[in-house]
């Protein structure tokens, strides 16, 4: 089984590999290189949640909130496959895909409007013969701020009812306006708004995303040996056009540089490119152990943690987890 595991695995980094080299010939950005991968949904579904059947909204936001959480998961593709699909069948029913989860929950609205500090404007009050303006004064212009607060309470159930996932952070937006703007701010955008931003919290919980990310290579040549200095400037300006080329001189530096942190950290940067993530992590550990917090190889291991975790979750959904 393990064997099975370990093959079943190589495959799907293989073939995330295969996504990653093909980021050396797009990769254009300013000392960047291009790193793709599938990272982690923020919650660690079963891999046997696929199927989704959804229940009606309560509240006077939910049938909206439903239409676009529904319309985010229902589109949202890894790997070329749908995450999710949903069916119609409820529990216990004998008709039709029996779900492997529900959807169920309820959002609703509350909106304030509200009398803020005026707007102060000096304005014309007298003008001579020529219309030229010989006195101002001021003047308040009444300004209100309208807050819209959007409260979901949304779960993801299993046939045995327990609860899978759940969301209850609420999202709120305030808009500030006076009587003399051009226009006056509306609830319904606001909330419609909202509901987007919620439809997209769900899909970053539930669906891992699979993106391709330009990550800053490090500049610093401190500490590097005198003869590879104008080589290693030259790197990262290689990275422009030639990202394959920029990481051959970046490792081609290394045994004169063992402890150069921005020589290790790059190393780590191509490895991760081409999908070698133990590798990569190493080159930040080291970086790290030479300058202990950096910022550039700390969320290069944060990146490489999340990428680990969508590997695991493609791994559970495709069935080559152990049970």
């Amino acid at each position: 089984m393990a064997t099975m595991k370990n093959n079943a695995l190589a495959a799907i980094r293989s073939g995330a590999i295969a996504v990653m080299a093909m980021a050396w010939t797009a990769c254009a950005s300013a000392e960047t290189i291009d790193v793709s991968g599938v990272y982690a949904s923020r919650a660690d579904l079963p891999g046997n949640v696929e199927r989704i059947v959804t229940e009606p909204f309560g509240g006077d936001a939910g049938p909206d909130a439903l239409i676009a959480i529904t319309d985010r998961l229902g589109s949202a593709i890894v790997e070329g496959q749908p995450w999710f699909r949903f069916t119609s069948s409820s529990f216990g029913s004998n008709a039709g895909e029996v779900p492997d989860a529900a959807l169920r929950g309820s959002v609703r609205t509350e909106v304030t409007e509200r009398r803020v500090q005026p707007r102060i404007v000096k304005e014309c009050v007298e003008r001579d013969d020529n219309k030229k303006c010989v006195r101002r004064e001021e003047v308040r212009i009444a300004c209100w701020q309208l807050d819209t607060l959007l409260i979901p309470r949304i779960s993801l159930v299993d046939a045995d009812g327990r609860r899978l996932y759940s969301r209850q952070q609420s999202q709120s937006k305030s808009v500030r306006y006076c009587r003399d703007d051009d226009t006056i701010p509306s609830a319904i955008s606001q909330i419609d708004a909202l509901i987007d931003d919620l439809a997209f919290e769900v899909r970053r919980d539930l669906v891992p995303d699979e993106r391709t990310v330009a990550v800053r290579v490090m500049e610093s040549r401190k500490d590097l040996a005198k003869s590879d200095r104008n080589a290693f400037r030259a790197a990262v300006k290689l990275t422009d056009n030639d990202a394959f080329g920029a990481c051959l001189s970046f490792r081609e530096m290394e045994p004169r540089n063992p402890r150069q942190v921005s020589l290790l950290y790059n190393i780590g940067l191509c490895e991760e490119a081409e999908g070698k993530l133990e590798l990569s992590a190493q080159y930040y550990e080291r970086a790290l152990d030479q300058s202990p917090g950096r910022d550039y190889p700390t969320r290069g291991l944060i990146r490489l943690r999340e990428h680990e975790r969508g590997l695991i979750q493609i791994e559970a959904r495709n069935g080559v987890s152990e049970p």
